[in-house]
């Protein structure tokens, strides 16, 4: 999205207006300080534009938080299994090793 309707919106609170701004600055706000890079985008919207523009710390957060969590659960589709199913490995007595038998009655998780 160009960077002066995003000044545009911002100024009307356009609902939507923050997930935009992840959007455009997804690669620099996923590994670094939201605070650091709430100012960095500040400042280059000012260059870009020239109307200073104060964006909102919490809807900033609450919409990069969204976006991790969406990222993630699109990875995590493709996998046909959780990693909690894996967790455990259950398995017969007849598949056990023998040196890793224990007592009867008695059982490790």
């Amino acid at each position: 999205m160009e960077k002066s309707f995003i000044v545009k919106f911002v100024k009307e609170k356009r609902k939507g207006v923050y997930n935009a701004i992840v959007q455009t600055y997804s690669t620099i706000l996923n590994g670094h300080h939201t605070t650091l890079m709430k100012n960095l985008i500040e400042i280059d919207l000012e260059k870009n534009t020239g109307e200073r523009i104060e964006l909102n710390y919490d809807s900033l957060i609450k919409a990069v938080r969204r976006s991790l969590i969406n990222n993630n659960r699109k990875s995590k589709r493709g996998t046909p299994f959780s990693p909690k199913a894996n967790r455990y490995d259950f398995k017969d007595d007849h598949e056990i090793d023998e040196s890793k038998k224990s007592k009867p009655g008695s059982f490790k998780i």
